[in-house]
């Protein structure tokens, strides 16, 4: 948008419109009016209606030569159309016409009949500057709506701990060779200090027939080795071939 209010006056009254655009344009505020912001060149009627399409606030300088304008009526019947809002700014105390009351009746008038139009012009500016700064198209943007923080990643749960390992039970002992070989051993020397006694008593219940001893000796011996096994057998033979 290229102005913000557009005049609406008769050319009688063009000194008041003058100081109205001049007040308004000084605090900041975009006016368009005739023959002022027309291009040569262009369409008087087409460049008024673009401009009061274009406006968002109009002020119509009220005047007994306002109120038999129809140019002026033509303006307001467009900006009631357009939904502009319209600030009449009554210069006269005059009653407005029958077709301009039914535009306007609804509408609240500054009046600006006294004196004193510098303090008019004041109030039609904060009027005007309030208009602008509560129509939709200049609010400020709402702020942006904060973006919602993800949920936070779920916690695992810790993993039970795996039952004790139980330890193998150290396999019993083997016996070794060693230690068959000693028992063997043991044996066969139980063995021998059993016969050696036996011999021993043997010789004093008094002498043997010839013969005698050693056969019945190697017998016991043969019998003994075999109820020890092959091993013990061998030994025992050896210790009779000794005798």
């Amino acid at each position: 948008m290229s102005h913000d209010v557009f005049i609406s006056y008769s050319s009688t009254d063009k000194p008041v419109a003058d100081a109205i655009c001049a007040a308004l344009e000084k605090n900041h505020v975009r006016c368009w009016f005739a023959p002022r912001d027309i291009r040569p060149g262009d369409s008087w009627g087409g460049s008024i209606l673009d401009a009061i399409e274009e406006s968002a606030v109009m002020v119509v300088v009220f005047s007994s030569n306002a109120n038999s304008s129809k140019q002026v009526m033509r303006e307001v019947e467009r900006a009631v159309k357009k939904d502009v809002v319209i600030v009449p700014f009554r210069i006269e105390k005059v009653e407005p016409s029958d077709d301009m009351e039914y535009f306007l009746s609804a509408t609240h008038w500054l009046d600006a009949v006294t004196p004193e139009m510098g303090h008019h012009l004041a109030a039609l500016t904060a009027t005007v500057k309030s208009i602008l700064n509560t129509t939709p198209g200049d609010e400020p943007p709402p702020p942006p709506v904060a973006k919602p923080e993800p949920p936070p990643p779920p916690v695992a749960k810790p993993e039970p701990p795996l039952p004790p390992v139980a330890k193998p039970e150290p396999p019993a002992p083997r016996a070794t060779k060693r230690s068959k070989l000693l028992l063997i051993g043991g044996a066969v020397a139980a063995l021998m200090i059993a016969l050696a006694l036996f011999s021993i008593l043997g010789r004093s219940d008094g002498p043997s027939p010839a013969g005698s001893e050693p056969a019945a000796t190697a017998g016991a011996d043969r019998v003994l080795a075999s109820d020890l096994g092959p091993r013990a057998e061998g030994f025992l033979v050896g210790q009779i071939g000794e005798r």
